[in-house]
């Protein structure tokens, strides 16, 4: 909103010199009006960045307020601006982030000394498919801007500033893991299901894996990559492994006491 106060400005300058309507004598534009406004980039819940294509918003917020009359009856301003992202490591073209343009209207606006207008605008963003990750500058720019008296529109295209820039956000290009191996025969040792990652051979981190006991576990594979994001879960089942049992000494003597075969399993030592 700093780029509207700007254009608005020199809007107003340029309809003071109109001949035949107003004064030639440049006129202080600070004593008509001013604006207030704050930007502030919101990420997904939960998240320290942005994935895919995931939405975040700019909210720009403020008031315009005018401190003396103005000498023309200006009926409302209209801003159309863009917001890009520029990678910080990679520089290169500007990122066009989907919408590409958005539009501030100040209707009415202000023009008698005591009167505001709130400003409360909500850009929702997203990265276009390809982006390449990594962290980004994000700049506003105004790329039209006009002011209305009556019936007229007066482009104030050519005095438009120079960008802002808003913040920073980090992108990640999402990547898909797939799960196999989710049911295995117990060894006695630690077991972990397969994850296959795409683009392949990216590193994953198991949460619940691995298991060594009989049973059935909530899993979950992360890829770990400062340019990927994604994961997968599923419930890893370790079943029982097959064990022979081999009985002897099926013909004992009779000792008036109690008798039982022995029996010996594979693997050994397991209770029968």
């Amino acid at each position: 909103m700093a780029l509207l106060r700007i254009a608005l400005s020199l809007a107003i300058a340029l309809v003071f010199n109109l001949a035949a309507f107003y004064p030639t004598q440049a006129q202080s534009l600070g004593e008509y009006f001013r604006i207030n406004y704050n930007y502030k980039i919101i990420l997904p819940p939960s998240q320290t960045e942005v994935i895919g294509s995931q939405s975040f918003t700019v909210t720009v917020t403020g008031s315009a307020e005018t401190i003396k009359d103005l000498p023309l009856p200006v009926d409302r301003a209209q801003i159309t601006g863009r917001i890009v992202a520029q990678n910080t490591s990679t520089g290169g073209e500007p990122v066009k982030l989907n919408p590409i343009d958005y539009v501030v209207d100040i209707d009415p606006f202000p023009s008698k000394a005591g009167m505001s207008v709130p400003i409360d605008k909500t850009v929702t963003l997203q990265f276009p498919l390809g982006s390449s990750s990594g962290s980004y500058n994000i700049v506003g720019m105004i790329i039209d801007a006009k002011v209305f008296v009556s019936i007229l529109s007066i482009p104030v295209t050519s005095f438009l500033p120079s960008p802002k820039n808003i913040g920073v956000v980090s992108y990640k290009t999402p990547a898909t893991v797939a799960l196999s191996n989710m049911t295995q025969t117990f060894t006695g040792s630690p077991l972990t299901p397969t994850a296959t990652t795409t683009p392949p051979g990216l590193t994953i981190v198991w949460t619940g894996a691995p298991d060594t006991n009989v049973g059935s576990y909530p899993v979950t594979a992360t890829v770990n990559d400062s340019n990927y994001q994604g994961s997968a879960s599923g419930s890893f089942v370790i079943g029982k492994a097959s064990a022979t049992v081999t009985l002897g000494n099926m013909t004992p003597t009779y000792t008036g006491s109690p008798l039982t075969p022995t029996a010996t399993t594979t693997p050994p030592g397991l209770t029968i």
